[in-house]
């Protein structure tokens, strides 16, 4: 293998790098020049378009970085030119040929660079023994004659490494037959390496099972890999404290909204009608947009601030038609109250609102519902639910199928768990009107 391929200790096992290394990037990010960034302090809960399976990856995520994922760096630059992406990441050496460009260069400009990891050709490691030697002792000469700096001009591409590494091949310490084997003249490999569960074997003997007993091919990394379960458990633990904050706000903004649109008095009523209107004429996901400029003009961006502002913001789009449905319940009863004979006592009287909860309490259900199932939107503005948490955890291998498999199934089991406290919520109101 020639072609670009970082020297990791992950992969160490896997192949017989050839050393010296022939090449060394870093890993960029690159964006608008208007784009403020200048280090990791400045990408916590920023969205970073990466390819899936780099290996910078599990850094940026671990700095808050959000990422979406694609599966070419060529997509990168699509997405740049288009908008999509303020900020991308990716080898220094792949931006080279872009940057040479005036128009590219006068638009984007690299951020800051990290993760240095040094490119090595590879081969079999078993029966290709004369190869790797033949290879190294090429790289060697390559670099003590400058015959790779010389080609890296003629390409235009950055000679930072080349430059030092001809020094060092150009010293008698390492310009000798056993110099590739000698640390003082050979870079390591880039410490890749992550733990594993403390299950991840009870996961790969559940994969082989499946393979051959049921043909099912299923990759499961994101169970094998500390890192990645992390960030599921991380994901998992937030999308349950916003579905239950959503809950929360979704109901108490129908009884606020249900109290003012039920108000005798105008200067109640109207403010609420128009706000109501103004939440159902937005598009959610702009609602959820505005909500977060605001909290974030308001507080430092943070985890808990995301949440905070996508909780308020889907639980006033739900809440104020849930509090529009308890209003048009209020209003036939008293209607029937005033069609009763004269004389006659308003059957609902002191428990109006509460019968008013109860006619209107299909309509609060499905709303609630409606706000569970729209959670996963709260990705969008980097609140580090478990759509985000698993996407970043894709990053640590390509099993996106499996992925959101599991996302499927934690939202359906979550849907079916606020369906039947929907149920518990009428029977409250049932045994309440009952007694009184």
């Amino acid at each position: 293998t020639i072609a670009t391929m970082g020297d990791t200790t992950l992969r160490d096992g896997q192949a017989d790098f050839i050393r010296p290394h022939y090449y060394a990037s870093h890993t960029v990010l690159v964006g608008p020049r208007s784009v403020p960034v200048s280090g990791f302090k400045d990408v916590a809960g920023r969205t970073v378009c990466v390819t899936v399976g780099d290996a910078s990856n599990p850094e940026l995520s671990a700095h808050g970085a959000r990422l979406l994922l694609f599966a070419s760096p060529e997509q990168l630059i699509e997405e740049l030119h288009a908008g999509a992406c303020t900020l991308v990441g990716q080898d220094d050496s792949f931006f080279a040929r872009y940057f040479a460009e005036p128009g590219f260069a006068a638009l984007y400009d690299v951020k800051f660079a990290f993760a240095p990891l040094p490119w090595g050709m590879a081969v079999a490691k078993v029966g290709a023994g004369k190869l790797a030697r033949a290879l190294s002792l090429m790289s060697e000469i390559f670099h003590r004659d400058g015959v790779f700096l010389a080609l890296a001009r003629e390409n235009h591409i950055s000679t930072v490494f080349l430059g030092g590494r001809e020094a060092v091949w150009r010293t008698k310490a390492c310009d000798r037959a056993g110099g590739a084997s000698d640390a003082a003249c050979v870079l390591p490999p880039r410490v890749s390496d992550v733990a594993p569960t403390r299950f991840a074997h009870a996961v790969e003997a559940l994969q082989a099972w499946l393979a051959g007993t049921l043909g099912l091919h299923l990759t499961l990394t994101i169970f094998t890999i500390e890192p990645a379960w992390q960030l599921v458990r991380e994901g998992i633990v937030n999308s349950l404290i916003l579905i239950a904050g959503t809950l929360v706000s979704t109901f108490g903004f129908a009884l606020l909204f249900g109290r003012a649109l039920s108000a005798r008095t105008v200067l109640a009523r109207w403010p609420a009608r128009t706000l109501v209107m103004m939440l159902q004429s937005t598009p959610p996901l702009l609602s959820l947009v505005i909500a977060a400029a605001v909290a974030d003009a308001m507080f430092a961006f943070s985890a808990r601030v995301a949440l905070t502002a996508a909780i308020v913001a889907i639980g006033m789009i739900n809440g104020g038609n849930a509090g529009q449905a308890i209003s048009e319940a209020v209003a036939s009863l008293r209607a029937e109250d005033k069609a009763r004979p004269a004389g006659q006592a308003p059957r609902h009287g002191q428990n109006l609102y509460a019968h008013a909860l109860r006619r209107s309490i299909t309509q609060i259900n499905a709303f609630l519902i409606n706000a569970t199932k729209a959670t996963p939107v709260a990705s969008f503005i980097g609140a580090p639910e478990l759509l985000n948490t698993l996407t970043d955890s894709t990053s640590f291998s390509s099993d996106r199928v499996t992925t959101y498999w599991l996302l499927l199934i934690f939202y359906v089991v979550a849907v079916l768990v606020v369906v039947q406290l929907c149920v518990v919520l009428r029977g409250v109101l049932e045994r309440r009107i009952s007694a009184t």
